[in-house]
């Protein structure tokens, strides 16, 4: 009995693989033509900025946080594609610098109005594809800041952080289903070889391990 169902397997798996790689096996797709006057669709906090989440603010007013402060003045792509100058023209490495002498200043005029005489904290300084200042605020701060003269728009940057702690749910996984124990009694056959013939270790392992079969006591 067992030795039919491990053929049978083997079987099934090598058909469909081979289906698959001659393409004779295509998923059918139906499409359905709508009137675009019933569709819509809303982005939802498009600014990046002060969205409410439940009516409350998403953040303490003293939280700091990352924020992109846009400036008025166009970024050196902008400027230099309406004057049909190269990027890496004089004329581009000037603009870049009277941004970099801008946005200085722009940082400069925050911390008087805004941060009462503390030094801006300028992560970033872009002034290529945009003209802004990637900066760390207090939340509380970024309304004043949007109306500091020159400034364009205050976004909230979003962030990434990197994983610290591994996730063992795949190696519960393993665990539970033996693939593991199986894989590593059976040498020659890879967990992940063509088609679906990666889990027959694993229903050989499940097979051997069960109490309904004559010899079985686990």
């Amino acid at each position: 009995m067992l030795a039919l169902v491990l053929a049978a397997a083997l079987i099934c798996g090598m058909s469909l693989s081979s289906s698959l790689r001659s393409g004779r096996w295509r998923p059918s797709l139906d499409f359905q033509e709508l009137d675009p006057s019933q569709v819509s669709a809303e982005l939802m906090n498009t600014q990046g900025d002060t969205a409410e989440m439940g009516g409350t603010e998403p953040y303490e007013a003293t939280d700091v946080v990352r924020v992109m402060i846009v400036l008025e003045q166009d970024s050196t792509l902008t400027t230099m594609e309406a004057s049909g100058e190269a990027l890496t023209s004089q004329a581009a490495v000037q603009y870049r610098q009277s941004l970099d002498n801008a946005q200085e200043q722009m940082a400069s005029r925050i911390s008087r109005q805004c941060l009462a005489g503390e030094a801006l904290d300028v992560v970033w300084n872009l002034t290529l594809a945009t003209n802004a200042i990637s900066a760390n605020v207090a939340y509380g701060k970024l309304e004043e800041i949007r109306q500091v003269p020159g400034v364009k728009a205050v976004y909230l940057e979003t962030r990434y952080e990197p994983m610290t702690t591994a996730d063992p749910s795949n190696v519960v996984a393993q665990q539970m289903t033996g693939a593991l124990l199986a894989c590593s009694r059976m040498p020659g056959i890879p967990v992940r070889a063509p088609g679906l013939l990666w889990w027959i270790p694993v229903l050989i392992q499940t097979i051997s391990l069960s109490p309904a079969l004559p010899g079985n006591t686990r």
